[in-house]
């Protein structure tokens, strides 16, 4: 019973924790588009976007990770 509450918690704030990370990415593709210069006005958004793909990646790993039991 106490696993299955873990696991409860431990989902809900995975989907919370990647929910946050698409929200602050999107806020910061508009960020880095719109306070760089040149080049990098392309360059930094896909970055961001790279690293928030790879932030959401996580939070899915910690959402499906197995119990000890």
């Amino acid at each position: 019973m106490k696993s299955k509450i873990f696991r409860l918690i431990r989902k809900v704030l995975s989907e919370i924790s990647g929910a946050l990370v698409i929200s602050a990415l999107v806020i910061a593709i508009f960020i880095a588009i719109f306070a760089n210069e040149g080049i990098m006005r392309i360059v930094a958004p896909v970055i961001v976007f790279a690293v928030g793909l790879l932030l959401y990646w996580l939070s899915s790993l910690i959402a499906d990770k197995k119990d000890r039991d």
